[in-house]
Parts: C-alpha cells; sequence; structure tokens
C-alpha cells in the first residue's frame, strides 16, 4: 500500500510539472515588464522606432495606427508665438482632444523627422511640416520646423512637447 501511494504522488507531481504548475513552470515565474509583454506580442517598444511609427501613420492618413500608439491620457505641449510676438503655451489632454486635433488636421501636408537623439524614454527630434498653401496662405514660409521632445513608455507616446522655430 505504501509503495502504491508513493508511485501515486510521484505520479501528481509530474503531472502537476507537465500542466504548468511546477517550480520551473511559467505559471510560478516572474510575470513579464509591460515592455517585455509587448515585444512578445510584437508591439514596438523602441522609443525612436514609435515615434517614427508615428508620424508614418500620420503621412500614410492611417489615423487608427497613429491613435492605437497613443494611451487615454497623452498630452500635447505646444510652444508657439502668438499674434503679439509672445510665446504662449497650448495644452491638449486626453485621447479624445489630441484625436481631434490629430484626426481633423488637414493642414499638414508631411512630415520628416531628424535628428532623432534617445535617452532612455525620452526622444528629441526636429520635426519638419510641409503645409497645405490653400489652407495657411500662399506666403506662409515653408517648411515649418518644430523641435520636439516625446516620452514613450511600453510602446505607447505619453506626451510630446513641441517647439516652433524662431524666423
Amino acid at each position: 500500500m505504501k509503495k502504491i501511494l508513493v508511485a501515486f504522488i510521484a505520479l501528481g507531481a509530474l503531472a502537476w510539472n507537465l500542466i504548468g504548475c511546477g517550480q520551473n513552470s511559467p505559471a510560478v515565474r516572474t510575470l513579464p515588464t509591460p515592455a517585455a509583454a509587448n515585444r512578445a506580442r510584437g508591439v514596438e517598444t523602441n522609443p525612436a522606432t514609435v515615434i517614427a511609427a508615428y508620424y508614418s501613420a500620420l503621412n500614410a492618413r492611417d489615423m487608427e495606427t497613429a491613435l492605437n500608439l497613443l494611451p487615454d491620457n497623452v498630452v500635447f505641449h505646444t510652444f508657439r508665438p502668438n499674434a503679439r510676438g509672445q510665446i504662449e503655451r497650448v495644452e491638449y489632454n486626453g485621447i479624445e482632444v489630441v484625436q481631434n486635433l490629430v484626426v481633423g488636421d488637414r493642414t499638414v501636408l508631411s512630415r520628416h523627422i531628424d535628428q532623432l537623439a534617445v535617452n532612455g524614454d525620452t526622444v528629441e527630434y526636429t520635426l519638419t511640416e510641409w503645409l497645405n498653401p490653400r489652407i495657411v496662405g500662399m506666403n506662409t514660409s515653408q517648411p515649418f520646423i518644430l523641435h520636439c521632445t516625446a516620452q514613450i513608455r511600453d510602446g505607447k507616446i505619453l506626451s510630446i512637447t513641441r517647439h516652433t522655430s524662431p524666423f
């Protein structure tokens, strides 16, 4: 009887390991970080690549892809000169506000990013935008240059801060 009980316990331990509940099984291992989970699902988490994918989607007018790279609590900051020549700060908070801003923008014909510098989750870059002269006027100087800083985490753009270049 004792041998049968030992065999039964050993068989139970083997089954326990086979179904994924043993010490070396994935069920007992530490859960992956969100970045590792995103990589496993094929979601890009490299900050420079995320920024490039965002602007590529905007250029292709693929708003679904662009908006999927933004979390619900995304923040866009823009520093630009006002009519009095002073620099003003405009802030857009939340995915719904940013969605209205991005989807409704027909002013920008195309965008190009360069001079990317990545420091952890922060990406600094220069954004060159070519604007639609039918909307902004034929006398508007082109292209429009912005210096940007973006915060990326787990494949999402948390914030973008844009500074217009002095002309």
